[in-house]
């Protein structure tokens, strides 16, 4: 091993030696290196949420989204920009008898926004941004979620390929034990036939083993955006532990960025209808205005102060309200849509945590250790030619059976934790 890496490693050296002649040898060398920290082999439960969260297209929408929203609430809450007209002409050099074109009129008009309209704009477009924010979490929440569950996926094929392992390797110690009383005659060729028949199970249950395994690791790969073809190792693990209580659980609904989402929409559509209220009434115009003329001969200045008012005759901008005020109503009752999910997904975890946590346990204590106890006695039994042949590959498939029922479990145990922590709005590394 030691040989094998010399040779690179002094070619690697060389290169970085030569940097003045070969710049883009360092580059190289150092993306190498990045390289092979982001496409190791072993993968941890958190290595693998943070490089799933660096990668999603959906963190990334709504990271635009946010984006989008910063921009609107820089525009926010602020009076419309004055409109300046001139006008020239020779009117006045006419007048003047200068027949020169000289500037006649000078308006500048400010609309003065009334009745609150701009404040509702700055408080709409705030929530806005605070309900975008809470959607970058909300995302990346279940980006973290959907890793760890696909984690907890791969952790139980490669389980499952090590118990196939073992059973083969069992399997075929048991074939040469009867082959080897078969030849001697202890046993007739039909019991040697039928182990004969119990390894080749095992070796199908291997090679179904190996497909599952491969197509988790795909999707695995695909969630990551990682390209290493070697087998992924993981070295991490959901532990299984005691639960709060559900009324615990459901006190920290509050705190979910999923709920804080729709209750900071709620407040801008909110803030959207007051805005659509005060816009009934109409804005003032403030207008400034100087005029240039002739008086007996000489050119004289006039200037002028106006106020406009727009007259609601043929509308009145109900209907905008009112499409408001739906809107505001829809995203309210959306909030409450949502907070009821919320607690009936979390209720639902909870009771299929606590089953499958009690299911576990009972497993593993009266079928799984048992059965393990049983095979034990079977094998030295039938060794000894004390135990029929039947009785041995009983034994050995019930282990067999409880071994992956065990392992089955446990991923649904681990899936339904997981499903708890979403649930409750809490990264799958935090603890309940």
């Amino acid at each position: 091993m030691i040989a094998y890496w010399r040779k690179p490693m002094r070619h690697m050296v060389k290169c970085v030696c030569n940097v003045r002649r070969f710049p883009w040898a360092v580059i190289a060398a150092l993306t190498l290196v990045a390289a092979g920290r982001v496409y190791a082999g072993t993968w941890t439960l958190q290595q693998s949420i943070e490089r799933a969260q660096s990668v999603s297209p959906l963190i990334e929408r709504e990271k635009a989204a946010l984006a989008s929203e910063k921009g609107e609430y820089e525009e926010s809450g602020v009076w419309p920009n004055p409109t300046l007209s001139v006008s020239a002409g020779d009117a006045l050099g006419q007048e003047l008898q200068t027949n020169d074109i000289r500037v006649q009129n000078v308006q500048l008009m400010q609309p003065i926004p009334i009745g609150g309209r701009t404040m509702a704009d700055a408080d709409a477009a705030k929530e806005s941004v605070s309900a975008a924010r809470s959607g970058v979490t909300s995302a990346s929440l279940a980006v973290a979620h959907d890793a760890a569950q696909l984690y907890q996926r791969l952790e139980h094929a490669n389980a499952q390929m090590t118990i196939a392992k073992r059973q083969t390797q069992q399997a075929d110690r048991f074939e040469r034990i009867a082959q080897k009383r078969a030849d001697s005659g202890d046993i007739a060729v039909r019991e040697a036939s039928r182990l004969s028949v119990l390894a080749a199970k095992a070796e199908a249950t291997l090679s179904d083993a190996r497909r599952h395994q491969a197509m988790v690791q795909e999707r695995f790969r695909n969630l990551l955006d990682i390209e290493n073809t070697d087998d992924l190792q993981l070295s991490s693990a959901l532990a299984l532990r005691e639960v709060p209580g559900l009324m615990a659980l459901k006190s920290r609904l509050t705190s979910h960025p999923a709920l804080q989402q729709a209750r900071q929409q709620t407040e801008s559509a909110r803030a959207r209808a007051r805005e659509a209220s005060a816009s009934r009434i109409p804005d003032l115009n403030l207008t400034f205005s100087h005029k240039r003329f002739a008086l007996r001969g000489e050119e004289e200045n006039a200037y002028a102060v106006g106020l406009g008012l727009e007259v609601p005759l043929w509308t009145t901008y109900g209907g905008r309200e009112a499409a408001a005020r739906g809107r505001a109503d829809q995203a309210q009752q959306t909030m409450r849509d949502r907070r009821r999910d919320l607690e009936r997904q979390l209720a639902t975890a909870y009771a299929s945590l606590s089953r499958l946590m009690t299911r576990l346990e009972r497993h593993e204590q009266q079928i799984l250790e048992p059965s393990r106890k049983v095979l034990r006695q079977s094998e030295q039994g039938y060794r000894a030619g004390n135990v029929t042949l039947t009785e041995l590959i009983d034994a050995t498939q019930s282990v067999w059976q409880a071994e992956r029922t065990r392992e089955d479990l446990l991923l649904d145990a681990r899936l339904a934790k997981l499903e708890l922590k979403e649930a409750a709005g809490l990264a799958p590394g935090e603890s309940l």
